[in-house]
């Protein structure tokens, strides 16, 4: 698990990218429900 994020942070993980995309749209999701 910390390996994984290691490479996720240094940009190795072939789904950074998407998973930041998934997390921004959850939180952004959860944001807007709280109102």
């Amino acid at each position: 698990m910390l390996r994984n994020y290691r490479e996720f942070l240094e940009g190795k993980s072939p789904y950074s990218t998407e998973f930041w995309r998934i997390a921004c749209t959850e939180l952004w999701l959860r944001g807007f429900a709280d109102r």
